[in-house]
């Protein structure tokens, strides 16, 4: 964005010196690109008026013209311009003088005195685009008639002036630094000098109200989510002119092309407040409208598929049912805050138009325009957050100017369609905190100022608390901290004295995952297990030798190899795989885990995204025969020595034979095949009661074990840590020692094979709870012989009292008490 310091200097105080100016916007505002003098690039270039006219003796395209710059002696030109007059008011270069549109190019065109087709000629009448303030280079720039004679083309035309380039574009929710009134109100607070809006700007300053309605016409918001205010008008009786000089002086220095009248005031009113304003041509739009003859209809809606509109651009876009658009009942007329259409577009014939001052979606906007590929100085003003507040005040004003510059006239009755009305917004500040958090030490009545200065209003003062009302233009204001930024932005920076922290300074504490891995790491690295650390990524030929189903599997479409093309399911893949390899290598017994993620296709979370949740996969196995009993409780052991650790007590196993396989987590199901059915369980708790599966637990299936060319001595679990995390409880509770000795009988069960072990040790813990009683219960044994139906279970059963000696005829009660227990689900003791 262009900041002319001359139109800025109208509104506040500036500081005498540039690079104060270019300070105050670098360190507050955004990047300062460049910025220049103008004076400079129109040197040398005065008006002069024509007081004699030939023709070229040796060519019929050019002319040899007397021209006079305000002294005695004339001067000779030669110029192919046919349609230049004696009394003509024109812009001319002397010699030495620079042609002003290269002037910041890499070779400026200095003009010399030289002969054309034999004539002298001394100097140059310039055009609009030599210049460098219109497109037209086939015409002499002629001047108004009242134009001074040997004045300064740069004063004359206002261009004596130094403009800024400031790259705001990074400011996605300052909409009010998108004009030349915001950024004059950032420079007039940084220099502690109370800012004041134009009464035109904080309120209308005049009744939009016809002496008579003349022109029809009505709107009809069909997309209030994505058009938050819509304020139309109708003037009629306007003359399309040429610009006034100033007006045209601010749109060039601002680099916009001054069109007319009308146009050019809309572009004033957008660069002076960020405020687009688009005028539509009334006729035009009653002339495509054939609904109702002496009624306009104006619509705010979403564009049809394929819907198509011609714009000023000279394009043709084909919409899509995301565009919001503007239209009568037939057509689209505009592209809501982008462009206008050709149609309804402002002429030299126009006579009666509809003023347009709306707040759109600034989201809906941006994406239309990447969509569209179309971005104009009124989409990057709508999409960094308009306030809807403004469209009312601004539109007023540009009617005033449009019936001081353009002889118009309200010519209907205002429309303003704002739905959802906003209170005004207020945000209270602790002067206390605010000085904690910034490093700073301003008093209360020292914030008031300072945020006065930037138009905030104080509306009440208790104790440390500061009540402010927040300007109406700011939409980017929604808590205390936003206006933390104001304070420090318009204090400044560099005022601020780099302290030590004066808080403590406390550890922080660790997130209670990564806690929960440390500690199973320190309990399987010191029962002698190693961690391995392995691709997330497996082939599909590893998950069929696991007996894992690649369907589940999320698929990369760029894999580093065909081995790694599958997002693994679980982590026993990985392990497995590794524990082959240990086996290759002649490692006869060993521990390997793992703590990782997985990933099953249709396993998502709440935003329909793959769910990630971190698991422990372990494996273990031996090819020495030195270990007795089945492999499964030899991963039980492992697995309940970490349980236990974290403090998960009631543990429940239930045979994966007798699982409701529907109601199984996807997670868990993936897992199943991998294990023998009959030599496998789910691991849960319950909280509550609520049954809540902590993972999988049992002997690698045969297929696999034969597969992988695994021991047959191979057990392995695979638990969710999230699941640990939600059921493990942080309160450990410690037993008092027993000074007294314990007494300890081991007992044999006979137990039926429909029985689970988990159900026999719950029922001799129940027989035992008794007040003082501490026991330790410990399977040592079970036998089964081939073709029986019951297994021989030995338990080591530990019994001691914390008040007296336990005696033998105590212990035996409890053993009878347990006995009747037992028998009840056909065990015998």
């Amino acid at each position: 964005m262009k900041l002319p310091l001359n139109i800025a200097q109208q509104f506040t105080q500036l500081p005498k010196n540039i690079e104060d100016v270019v300070r105050i916007l670098a360190s507050r505002v955004g990047e300062v690109e460049s910025y220049s003098s103008l004076s400079k690039k129109y040197e040398n270039i005065v008006i002069a008026t024509i007081e004699k006219k030939k023709e070229h003796p040796d060519a019929e395209k050019l002319d040899i013209y007397q021209i006079s710059i305000g002294d005695k002696n004339l001067i000779e030109v030669v110029a192919g311009d046919k349609t230049l007059e004696i009394g003509n008011k024109v812009a001319y270069i002397k010699p030495k003088g620079i042609v002003p549109s290269t002037f910041d190019t890499s070779k400026p065109f200095v003009i010399s005195s030289i002969k054309m087709r034999g004539v002298m000629s001394n100097g140059m009448m310039c055009s609009e685009k030599e210049l460098d303030i219109g497109s037209d280079h086939k015409h002499v720039l002629k001047l108004p008639q009242d134009a001074p004679v040997g004045e300064n083309f740069a004063n004359y035309y206002e261009l004596n002036d130094t403009v800024i380039e400031l790259e705001n574009k990074a400011l996605t929710n300052r909409g009010d630094l998108f004009g030349i009134l915001g950024l004059a109100r950032e420079i007039s607070g940084a220099q502690g000098i109370k800012f004041d809006s134009p009464d035109w700007y904080k309120k209308a300053q005049i009744k939009l109200e016809p002496s008579e309605v003349c022109l029809n016409f009505d709107v009809d918001n069909q997309a209030e989510s994505l058009c938050q205010r819509y304020c139309a008008i109708a003037m009629s009786g306007v003359k399309i002119t040429e610009s006034p000089i100033w007006l045209k002086s601010a749109l060039i220095k601002s680099d916009i092309k001054p069109i007319n009248n009308l146009v050019d005031i809309t572009n004033y009113i957008m660069i002076l407040t960020g405020q687009p304003i688009h005028a539509f041509d009334f006729d035009k739009v009653m002339k495509y409208d054939t609904t109702q003859a002496d009624m306009g209809h104006i619509v705010i809606r979403t564009a049809k598929e394929k819907e198509k509109i011609h714009t000023l651009d000279g394009n043709i876009y084909n919409l899509s049912n995301k565009n919001l658009i503007i239209a009568n009942s037939q057509h689209p007329i505009a592209i809501a805050g982008m462009i206008g259409g050709v149609d309804t577009q402002i002429d030299e014939n126009t006579k009666n138009i509809i003023l347009e001052s709306a707040n759109f979606d600034r989201y809906n906007l941006r994406r239309s325009s990447m969509e569209l590929g179309i971005i104009t100085e009124s989409s990057t003003r709508f999409t960094r957050s308009r306030s809807p507040d403004m469209c009312l005040p601004i539109l007023s004003h540009t009617v005033e100017l449009i019936t001081e510059l353009c002889n118009g006239q309200i010519a209907s009755t205002l429309i303003d369609l704002y739905p959802l009305k906003r209170n005004k917004k207020q945000i209270t500040i602790n002067i206390n905190k605010l000085n904690m958090k910034l490093g700073l030490n301003i008093t209360s009545e020292e914030l008031i100022k300072l945020l006065e200065n930037i138009e905030y209003k104080h509306t009440g003062l208790k104790d440390k608390y500061i009540t402010f009302e927040v300007p109406s233009f700011r939409q980017d204001l929604e808590i205390e901290e936003d206006v933390y930024e104001d304070v420090v932005r318009i204090y400044g920076y560099e005022k601020i004295t780099p302290i030590l922290p004066q808080k403590p300074i406390n550890a922080s504490s660790l997130p209670k995952m990564i806690l929960l891995k440390r500690e199973i790491r320190e309990i399987l690295s010191n029962s002698g297990c190693n961690e391995l650390l392995t691709y997330n990524f497996v082939s599909m030929n590893l998950l069929k030798d696991v007996n894992q189903d690649p369907n589940i599997c999320l698929k990369l479409k760029n894999p580093l190899s065909k081995d790694l093309e599958l997002m693994r399911p679980s982590i026993l893949v990985s392990l497995l795989d590794k524990a082959t390899v240990n086996i290759q290598e002649g490692i006869n017994s060993f521990g390997i885990f793992e703590l990782g993620i997985s990933h099953q296709k249709d396993n998502l979370n709440e935003e329909k995204l793959p769910l990630e949740e971190w698991k422990l996969g372990f494996v273990f196995s031996d090819s020495t025969n030195s270990l007795q009993g089945s492999p499964y409780y030899q991963a039980k052991r492992y697995l309940e020595k970490i349980l236990n650790t974290v403090n998960i007590k009631n543990l429940n196993y239930e045979l994966v034979v007798d699982i409701d396989y529907e109601s199984t987590p996807i997670w868990v199901k993936v897992l199943l095949d991998t294990f023998e059915s009959n030599s496998s369980a789910i691991v849960s708790t319950v909280i509550g009661k609520t049954k809540v599966i902590l993972g999988v637990i049992g002997e690698i299936n045969n297929q696999v074990k034969q597969t992988l060319s695994l021991n047959d001595f191979t057990t392995a679990f695979e638990i969710n840590l999230e699941s640990i995390l939600q059921t493990k409880s942080n309160v450990k509770k410690c037993l008092k020692t027993s000074k007294f000795p314990y007494i300890t009988q081991d007992i044999c069960f006979v137990v039926p094979d429909k029985v689970m072990y988990a159900e026999l040790l719950h029922i001799i813990n129940k027989a035992i709870n008794k007040k003082n009683i501490q026991s330790n219960i410990k399977c040592i044994d079970i036998f089964k012989k081939e073709g029986s139906t019951t297994r021989n279970i030995t338990v080591k059963i530990s019994l001691t009292d914390t008040t007296k000696t336990l005696k033998d005829k105590d212990y035996q009660k409890i053993r009878e008490k347990i006995s009747k227990r037992v028998a009840k689900i056909d065990i015998s003791m």
